[in-house]
């Protein structure tokens, strides 16, 4: 490549303003000079490459440094049209101005319309300067356009890409000529062509189905009037009768108080609605199942609560009729938590408040007698999860019945307390009593009753420390770790209860606790 070659010359004390790198094709030194000469005149320091060939002249054009092209009309070997083809062909995007000698109008116009800049006759090359400067200002006007369409095309590209992703297309229309732009994904959503669908607000009615049609539209009218954003699901109808589920948004433009455009976008929903749809059906299924479950354990927890009152009506002694009742409130404790249980709706936050209140109601109907004991609570409000609360009602059980049963045998008034506090993440649980007190050598590890047995298996599950108290009364303490996560099932309550029921049978069974 030939270098680039610079002029330093100063003509009548121009002030040099502005370097630029020039290809100039010509095959006279002479009108090459004429030339650099008038640039500097006009205020520009001229670095130039000087070539006369063809073979030159696309080797010049590799020099990306260049800002501008002044080429010869008419040479020996080539000419400046065919220098102008050359430069497109290379796609090398620089201003091209055509000088000449002489040259006919049409073939400047010519020259202009396959992309010269401007082209000068050599008689005229005082304003060679002024053509310059206007060449480059729109060569750089020019540039920064191509960059910002290349942007525009990008975000364009990137637009329609996340619309294919989301299935959002969106939408305008003009209220004036009731015309509708949609974008490409909207097209793709209704399954239209947009060289062949002319769009209009009544065509998208159309595609609405029927029993959804009056309510949108109603919807949007609405929403232009009330200046509102409007939202809505409804259902499309395709060509084969096919439909989608969609969801509609549209905000609305207004000049001088009426409305000129709506704004909107349109998402496929048909995925998520049908998905929705089936958790639905699913739901719906396995509430009937739940519900037919709870119905038969409601029955035969009755039926078992039945036959035991019957049982022990018939049973003389007082031993075997303690036993049999006993059974019965544990019994009947089960079935106020089964019937709790079915009427919330989050199994991870059962009020045990509430549990517990009905729970010791039960007692003391169970326990009715000539003695004067109340029952006083101090609950907190406490959200167990389910996996908690059962076991925690089960132990409530036993220790509130043992208190009725035993506590008072030598008194005829008494109080028993029973407490549910949290402290952070803890729980704790207490029952006591103001009655006779446990037996001196009462140890709540060497005790083997089926209550004790019970309520340790019941604190083991829910990894509980249960602590004794023996003054003034007897005082049951249970605390725990507050689980908000259930895990695993609920149903088994007694874990290794039959390791422990071994040694007892009915009927014999000295259920003391």
């Amino acid at each position: 490549m030939l270098a680039m070659q610079t002029s330093a010359k100063k003509v009548d004390h121009i002030e040099v303003k502005k370097t630029i790198r020039i290809l100039l094709v010509e095959d006279s030194d002479d009108d090459k000079e004429l030339i650099l000469r008038e640039l500097r005149r006009g205020g520009f320091h001229p670095i130039y490459h000087h070539v006369q060939t063809e073979s030159d002249y696309l080797e010049g054009l590799k020099n990306r440094d260049l800002d501008l092209v002044l080429c010869d009309y008419s040479m020996p070997t080539f000419d400046g049209i065919r220098a102008l083809e050359m430069l497109k062909e290379k796609e090398c995007d620089l201003p091209f101005i055509l000088i000449s000698g002489a040259i006919q109008d049409e073939v400047a116009i010519e020259a202009m319309k396959e992309g010269a800049n401007d082209y000068l006759m050599k008689g005229n090359l005082s304003k060679l300067g002024a053509v310059v400067e206007r060449a480059l200002r729109d060569a750089a006007v020019r540039r920064e356009h191509k960059k910002s369409q290349i942007l525009i095309a990008e975000n364009v590209r990137r637009l329609r890409e996340a619309e294919r992703i989301a299935g959002i297309g969106n939408w305008e229309l003009n209220h004036s000529t009731k015309r509708m732009i949609w974008s490409e994904e909207l097209y793709r959503i209704f399954e239209l062509h947009p060289e062949v669908d002319q769009i209009t607000i009544d065509t998208l009615l159309q595609k609405i189905h029927p029993d959804e049609r009056k309510r949108l539209d109603l919807a949007f009218r609405q929403s232009v009037f009330n200046r509102e954003v409007m939202e809505m699901v409804c259902r499309v109808v395709l060509r084969d009768d096919r439909q989608k589920y969609v969801r509609i948004r549209c905000e609305h433009q207004y000049e001088m108080d009426l409305p000129v455009r709506s704004l909107g976008v349109v998402q496929d929903m048909t995925k998520t609605v049908e998905a929705q749809i089936k958790l639905e059906h699913s739901l719906e299924e396995k509430r009937v199942l739940i519900a037919e479950i709870h119905h038969r354990v409601k029955n035969n927890l009755a039926l078992i609560f039945s036959l035991l009152q019957l049982e022990s009506a018939e049973v003389d002694d007082k031993q075997a009729r303690d036993i049999l009742m006993t059974s019965v409130m544990r019994i009947r404790t089960m079935s106020l938590v089964h019937e709790k249980l079915y009427s919330i709706a989050d199994f991870s936050a059962v009020p045990f408040r509430s549990f517990v209140k009905s729970l010791t109601g039960i007692v003391e109907s169970n326990f009715k007698q000539d003695k004067a004991i109340k029952t006083s609570l101090d609950l907190d409000e406490i959200d167990l999860n389910v996996n908690q609360a059962i076991p925690a009602s089960l132990i409530l059980n036993e220790l509130i019945s043992n208190c009725y049963k035993h506590a008072f045998s030598d008194q005829d008034h008494g109080e028993i307390t029973v407490s549910a506090k949290q402290d952070n993440e803890y729980v704790t649980l207490t029952v006591e009593d103001n009655g006779k007190g446990l037996s001196g050598d009462f140890s709540i590890e060497k005790e083997s009753t089926l209550g004790l047995t019970i309520i340790n298996l019941l604190a083991q599950q829910l990894k509980g420390e249960l602590k004794v108290e023996n003054s003034n009364g007897s005082r049951f303490a249970l605390r725990f770790k507050l689980k908000k996560n259930i895990k695993g099932g609920s149903g088994n309550y007694f874990p290794s209860m039959a390791t422990y029921l071994k040694p007892y049978r009915f009927g014999v069974l000295n259920d003391v606790l």
